[in-house]
């Protein structure tokens, strides 16, 4: 009996020692800080999160016959409950990994499209972290006015 309650033992110690914990979140260095906020400025990514919550909460009033007083309610807080820190420091740990000369281009590529007078729609560089982190406030905003 103590020898299956050793073993036991040993096997949850054993097997806790070997589990892994989530990778911590990159940090970007100053000069990547600096780009990634001119990005972020060049993008104008609040214009483009505010477009987009937009976007979304006029297809979820629709789908869900929603009246224009719940529809302008739910805009009206796009400010109040979309959390631009969480997603900014989403933009930080998605964009630590390039290199300065990479985050430099992509800063010169933004500004040459947001200078192109055919450009009126405004985008940003998304990946699935980012858009994950948007999808989940917009959810949490569309609750807010149930």
């Amino acid at each position: 009996m103590r020898k299956q309650i050793f073993i036991t033992f040993a096997f949850c110690v054993f097997s806790f020692g070997l589990a892994q914990t989530a990778p911590a979140a990159l940090k970007p260095t100053n000069d990547n800080k600096i780009l990634i906020d001119n990005l972020i400025k060049i993008a104008d990514f609040d214009k483009y999160v505010h477009e987009y919550c937009r976007t979304r909460i006029y297809q979820t009033a629709a789908r869900n016959n929603w009246n224009e007083t719940r529809t302008q309610q739910a805009i009206a807080n796009i400010d109040k409950v979309i959390k631009f820190e969480e997603i900014k420091n989403s933009i930080y740990n998605t964009f630590a990994q390039f290199s300065n000369d990479d985050l430099s281009n992509i800063n010169k590529l933004f500004k040459k499209l947001k200078t192109n007078k055919y450009n009126e729609t405004n985008f940003f560089l998304m990946n699935d972290i980012l858009q994950s982190n948007l999808e989940l406030n917009i959810e949490e905003l569309i609750v807010s006015v149930r």
